[in-house]
């Protein structure tokens, strides 16, 4: 991905289509045919878009995926089913056509980046490191194939970092943020006051623990820690710029018991 262009209008194109033919993509991903999926908008404006540096996915729309349900978000389905289509592609080209197959598991590769290169939310993050590892396993397959050692092994280690990445950095901050266990909860809760903060870099946990705090509301066991929510939510919304750490803190401000209970 060396190309200067910004991707996000081919991108919001090809989303666009999804949305307006989505039992069409579906079929597709499931059991469409190589010449059927090439015709597909979205796949072919999935493999214009691979070369681009950059490109927004999920932020042009904050409302709509920063929230207490994103991993059933629309948009998040939308991308994921592109993303499947191209894998089957690439699988089904691999057969006739190498240098196809290669392109499609590079246009994988790249809307899964581009993906974990924006994490509005933890699962857009997750989602995106898995796009690229299925992507990285077709580069595999066609590298064995064409017993090319060198590419092989630096398909290898990014599996392997990846999949370390993933559990020993993603998942164990998931797991504290996600967590109803009363007993975590309380022990962390100061944790999750500070993550919210803008000194924290990283603006998918930022966004993730701005939610949490929202649910403290409801479930923290002390009184300070529970009272002070509205306090910090108003705090954090005065200076606060970004649509998604907006979208986080209206969100969680305005989460209700009824609410709480359906996410809990």
């Amino acid at each position: 991905m060396d190309g200067s262009t910004d991707a996000t209008s081919l991108y919001q194109q090809a989303m666009s289509d999804v949305r307006a033919k989505n039992r069409t993509y579906e079929r597709a991903a499931l059991e469409g045919t190589q010449n059927a999926i090439a015709q597909l908008p979205a796949v072919r404006l999935a493999l214009e878009a691979a070369p681009m540096r950059s490109g927004a996915l999920l932020i042009s729309r904050p409302t709509e995926n920063v929230g207490y349900s994103t991993q059933e978000a629309d948009d998040i389905k939308t991308i994921k089913l592109i993303s499947d289509c191209l894998s089957r592609a690439g699988l089904l080209a691999f057969a006739t056509d190498k240098k196809l197959s290669r392109q499609y598991f590079e246009a994988q590769g790249s809307l899964g980046h581009k993906m974990f290169a924006e994490r509005v939310n933890y699962w857009q993050a997750y989602f995106g490191a898995g796009q690229m590892r299925g992507a990285a396993l077709g580069l595999q397959m066609l590298a064995r194939d064409a017993k090319n050692v060198d590419e092989m092994e630096k398909v290898d280690q990014f599996l392997q970092t990846s999949d370390e990445f993933v559990k020993t950095q993603l998942e164990p901050v998931w797991k504290v943020l996600s967590s109803v266990d009363g007993n975590v909860i309380a022990r962390h809760a100061g944790d999750i006051y500070a993550m919210t903060g803008p000194e924290n870099k990283e603006r998918m946990w930022r966004i993730e623990a701005i939610l949490k705090l929202g649910r403290h509301k409801h479930n923290v066991q002390r009184l300070a820690d529970q009272t002070i929510v509205p306090f910090r939510l108003a705090e954090l919304k005065q200076t606060e710029t970004d649509p998604a750490i907006i979208a986080a803190i209206d969100v969680a401000d305005a989460l209700t018991i009824e609410q709480y209970r359906m996410i809990k």
